[in-house]
């Protein structure tokens, strides 16, 4: 660690200390000259630029001269030589080779240097045992949280209860069933039971799917229907991450109304950052950012409270999400009755497998509905921008080379939503976009041309 002095140096802590140390017991020890009275004359206690007596009259050890009655007393006990003394100095003839090599930087020398002369205390002794007492605290917190007891002990009266009301609401809901229907449509559904499999044998696990088959939907609800119906559903509570805020929300209202249930009334909830809609604890699903996860793992880092973890999109790989998967290798061991299921695109899901000692995956196969692939050049000639002389006009070659060519054009996407609605049959369309400010804009645009029954 490290602190600004005067004119912009930078001094370490320890290495200030130790120097400081050093002049004010070697001014003892050859204080004999009166112009060896502490560091040059220049600090407390010496007379003005070093000429004079220094540290008392003579150099004999006495007290500067102006000092009266309480403050010779004060001074007196800040130089009292220590009891452990021997030990002190030990240690700073141990800290000189280290010492030596430092160099302090002058005021002109920027930030960047700066590091580079001091890049030796990044790993010190210091950092060491300053990396072991985080350690500890961490496992000192895993202990106290695993000696508590969990709120998911079994309740035979709520198993039953759970287990009647589900059974009633696939009898009798007509919106339940009419949304059953439309998910055993999806890929996931069409693996139900090899993935209830896996997750029953195995305590990680990682499914890896196309976007639209399913998985971020259906795989908790497999999950809570299964101990439902097997009579243990207050053992079971579900927390699924989601890499932003809105995703956990509408995910959350997503499964809601697939479950019929108004979304933190019943089994389904989220929480995010300053907005929740908790669902009931035991029996339940909660969808929630990774953040919010990690505020938890702060003090209850066993996850007392959570029988399935489902990290879903961990292909993004942002650091929240890879510090969270990094601390569950820790946590796995301790509690083996917690089940971790890993989600991710085909992309790079091997990867994740490997990390966890090559955890079990199972792949889902297969899309919702046809896709077709489109790319820039395609759509700039599908939404007649352009007159097209041979595969790819003139003209898009040249918007092609435009360095921002790929940047957002909204009034691109609102011309390929224009064509879509001419050119194809009555249906849904689905525009991904980073934020809000995004979404907000496309939805002034699509507004104002007036094209668009809304």
């Amino acid at each position: 660690m490290s602190r600004r002095g005067k004119g912009g140096r930078f001094f370490n802590r320890r290495d200030d200390s130790l120097r400081d140390f050093e002049r004010h017991y070697s001014s003892r020890d050859e204080g004999s000259n009166g112009n060896r009275g502490n560091y040059d004359g220049s600090e407390a206690g010496s007379s003005f630029m070093g000429q004079g007596r220094g540290r008392g009259r003579g150099g004999r050890g006495g007290h500067p001269s102006g000092l009266k009655g309480k403050d010779i007393g004060e001074r007196s006990n800040n130089t009292k030589v220590p009891d452990n003394w021997d030990d002190v100095m030990e240690d700073s003839e141990a800290c000189k080779p280290n010492l030596s090599s430092v160099s302090v930087p002058g005021a002109s020398e920027n930030w960047e240097t700066t590091s580079i002369k001091y890049s030796h205390i990044g790993e010190s002794e210091f950092k060491r045992k300053f990396l072991q007492n985080i350690t500890g605290s961490i496992g000192s917190k895993m202990d106290n949280s695993l000696f508590m007891t969990s709120v998911l002990a079994n309740d035979s009266k709520l198993d039953e209860s759970l287990k009647e009301r589900l059974l009633a609401k696939q009898e009798n809901s007509a919106r339940y069933n009419q949304m059953l229907e439309f998910r055993k449509k999806l890929p996931s559904f069409q693996m139900r039971q090899d993935i209830l499999h896996m997750v029953r044998e195995n305590q990680v696990i990682l499914i890896s799917g196309e976007t639209g088959c399913g998985k971020t939907t259906q795989v908790a609800q497999f999950i809570l229907d299964d101990y439902i119906l097997r009579g243990e559903g207050s053992t079971c509570h579900v927390v699924c991450t989601q890499p932003r805020r809105i995703s956990a929300t509408s995910v959350a209202e997503r499964v809601a109304s697939e479950r019929d249930e108004v979304c933190g009334a019943d089994s389904t909830g989220y929480q995010i950052r300053l907005e929740a809609k908790i669902c009931r604890k035991k029996g339940s699903i909660l969808f929630c950012t990774t953040g919010i996860l990690l505020q938890w793992m702060r003090s209850d880092p066993a996850l007392r409270e959570v029988s399935h973890l489902v990290l879903d999109e961990i292909h993004e790989r942002d650091v929240t999400s890879d510090f969270v998967i990094t601390i569950l290798k820790d946590v796995i061991p301790k509690r083996p009755n917690l089940k971790v299921i890993l989600m991710s695109a085909t992309l790079n899901a091997e990867q994740f497998s490997k990390y966890y000692d090559n955890c079990p995956s199972i792949n889902i196969p297969g899309f919702t509905y046809p896709v077709e692939e489109l790319y820039l050049e395609d759509v700039l000639h599908l939404t007649k921008h352009l007159q097209s002389q041979k595969k790819y006009s003139s003209r898009v070659l040249e918007c092609l080379k435009n360095p921002n060519s790929e940047d957002i054009c909204l009034e691109l996407v609102e011309a390929l939503l224009h064509h879509i609605c001419s050119t194809k049959e009555d249906g849904a369309i689905l525009v991904f976009l980073p934020g809000w400010a995004d979404i907000s804009s496309l939805h002034n645009i699509i507004t104002n041309s007036g094209r668009y029954p809304l």
